[in-house]
């Protein structure tokens, strides 16, 4: 089953990089054996794994430095790209298949091969076993060429994985030559044969360095968490596999004259097809079982979200009605209804005070957070003059403008055109704009203009403070969750109460922006859409 954990998920592009190592610690196995080989004269070491073709030196050369590269990449260097040992690696393997090529044409070029083992390249021609085949020559070219271009930048590494691709094809179509005993797969007209390890190793070194960019590109196809990965790594390998073995299968039953090759054709395509239908059908109930999982897994979170928020709810609800009775004893005592006070003590209670009013106004805007935020329905839409909702909030800030001694100053045009939304939630916006301005004001004569106009067929509340202002970084991220401004002496919250004005402004079709300069206030705008004489916003 595929991993449903995010962690999970990404754990299996690093297990696509851990088959690097073992892949190139098998190649250069192989090649420094068969190279052994060949330097100290003993035959056991050479034969190949199958086919009448050995490894050239050459071959096995080229092969070992590549696998080296790889593991010294892998195991000693942390995963880094390292540059200046790949490129010198990329312009040596081209270097040496472009030379093979050259010469294989009968082109007046030096004997590559004749140079590096002057005692095991025989004069025979290019049919000697000690000669590397023009196809094994060009594999190197294309492998070069993907060295040159492997690195992270997207375009480059994307043509370096085409020609990765391509080589794994050509090694693929050697190998299936070798299995269906087939030589003009393996083999150009009357040039030698590449021979089947030099296929294996060339298939592996092409998956490994495949592998070790499991996130970009091609390979992430493969490698990725999502249900995509999850079909891709188990189809490919295994429909290949079925082709691999339906036609060793149908070559087998014409060379032991069990049936013709139009019947062994037929009987290939029965086979083909019915192991993969019922590959299909495996595949299809993993991802149903799959799919189910995370539903259920999907429905608990739903579940424990909702249980959460119901919680949240009844705990804001609760913290907030002692909270209302503390704000109310608070201004009954600082009036002196219990009693003259002495400066001292209305001066301590009206710290108490601001602090008691600072926790309401956080408990508030969470309890208004569950109830707009969760659900748009909430909203009550009515065809509304905007000066009312305002005029709710001014009235409720009363108090804290005579403590905080700020004076609200409200300018609104009589001909104003109604508005469509929730006079509750609007005043709940006014409200939190102008209780930040008046916290951010300084105190003894500071002015708070709230504004109520008509621009560009918009309805706009302008909220103006003669605070320290913002900058433009903190305007940015202002109506994001948990954002904070300027510090004040009176400023604390959660961060909560302008995410949630814009919230409640967007729900209605408007936008909620701020002109702010440092040192010179900040300016915060309501903009809804008129209702029109129809009836229609």
């Amino acid at each position: 089953m595929v991993p449903d954990s995010s962690s999970e998920s990404r754990s299996l592009p690093i297990r696509s990089l851990g088959l690097v190592g073992p892949l190139a610690l098998l190649v250069a196995a192989y090649s420094g054996i068969a190279l052994w080989g060949w330097l100290l004269g003993v035959v056991p070491l050479l034969n190949p794994l199958l086919g009448p073709k050995m490894m050239a030196p050459t071959t096995a050369l080229m092969l070992f430095i590549a696998a080296s590269y790889l593991l010294y990449w892998y195991y000693r260097t942390g995963h880094l790209n390292m540059k200046l040992p790949r490129l010198l690696l990329g312009l040596l393997l081209v270097t040496v298949g472009l030379s093979v090529l050259v010469h294989c044409l009968h082109f007046q070029s030096p004997d590559l091969e004749r140079l590096l083992f002057p005692l095991l390249v025989s004069t025979t021609g290019e049919g000697s076993q000690c000669r590397m085949s023009p196809t094994t020559a060009f594999c190197f070219v294309v492998l070069g060429f993907s060295l040159l271009y492997l690195h992270r930048r997207l375009r480059e590494i994307h043509f370096a994985q085409l020609g990765l691709l391509f080589l794994i094809s050509i090694s693929l179509v050697c190998i299936v030559g070798y299995l269906y005993g087939e030589p003009r797969l393996y083999s150009i007209g009357v040039y030698s044969q590449m021979s089947f390890p030099a296929a294996v190793c060339f298939l592996l070194l092409g998956l490994a360095l495949l592998l070790a960019y499991p996130t970009y590109t091609v390979t992430s196809i493969f490698a990725g968490g999502n249900l995509g990965g999850y079909v891709a790594r188990r189809l490919l390998p295994l429909t290949l596999f079925l082709a691999v073995f339906g036609g060793e299968l149908c070559i087998l039953g014409q060379k032991y004259s069990l049936w013709s090759w139009s019947l062994g054709t037929a009987w290939q395509v029965v086979f083909e097809a019915t192991c993969s239908s019922c590959l299909v059908a495996l595949v299809v109930v993993s991802l149903n079982k799959i799919e189910s999982g995370r539903a259920e897994m999907l429905r608990r979170k739903e579940k424990l979200a909702a249980q959460r928020n119901n919680f949240i709810s009844v705990l804001t609800q609760d913290l907030k009605n002692p909270l209302i009775g503390a704000e109310q004893v608070l201004a009954a005592l600082i009036s002196g209804q219990a009693g003259e006070l002495a400066a001292e003590q209305r001066q301590v209670l009206e710290l108490v005070q601001r602090s008691n009013h600072e926790l309401l106004v956080m408990v508030q805007n969470l309890l208004s957070l569950f109830q707009y935020d969760r659900d748009v329905s909430v909203f009550e839409f009515h065809q509304i003059n905007l000066e009312a909702p305002v005029r709710e909030a001014l009235s409720g800030l009363q108090q804290l403008s005579a403590l905080r001694k700020v004076e609200l100053v409200l300018n609104s045009r009589p001909d104003l055109p109604p508005v469509r939304g929730d006079a509750v939630a609007l005043s709940h916006v006014v409200s939190n704009l102008v209780q930040n301005a008046i916290k951010f004001s300084p105190e003894a004569g500071a002015k708070v203009t709230i504004d109520l106009l008509l621009r560009d067929n918009r309805v706009l509340v302008r909220v103006n403070d003669q605070g320290p202002g913002l900058t433009e970084d903190e305007r940015d991220k202002l109506f994001r969750t948990f954002a904070h401004g300027q510090v004040s002496p009176y400023s604390s919250g959660t961060g909560l109460g302008l995410y949630l004005c814009y919230q409640i402004v967007q729900s209605h079709g408007g936008e909620l922006s701020c002109e702010s300069k440092l040192g010179r206030g900040s300016t915060f705008i309501i903009a809804l859409p008129p209702v029109s004489s129809s009836g229609h916003s």
